[in-house]
């Protein structure tokens, strides 16, 4: 789904600065996920870089939906959760 998913943002989202966030915001997820998703033990700088792709994402989201976008996950990405249990176990 996110392989199309800015197909469906340009398709649906008539605001351009909103359809361009959003395209931005997912693309910064994407990214970062696909750091978790290499399955192999994480080099620091790695565990650091999906952080700070969480971050500029939890700001771009924040920014398009305030408080109403943050779920429990969301939070879990942006507060930095995640990259504790990476440094402290390894993997997720």
């Amino acid at each position: 789904m996110l392989k199309n998913v800015d197909h469906m943002i340009e398709t649906t989202i008539s605001n351009d600065r909103k359809k361009n966030q959003l395209v931005l915001a997912v693309a910064k997820y994407t990214q970062g996920m696909s750091v978790l998703t290499i399955h192999q033990k994480l080099l620091l700088e790695e565990k650091e870089m999906f952080q700070d792709l969480m971050d500029e994402f939890f700001q771009l989201w924040v920014e398009l939906f305030a408080d109403e976008g943050i779920t429990n996950y969301i939070h879990m990405l942006g507060s930095g959760h995640l990259l504790y249990f990476l440094k402290k176990y390894d993997c997720l």
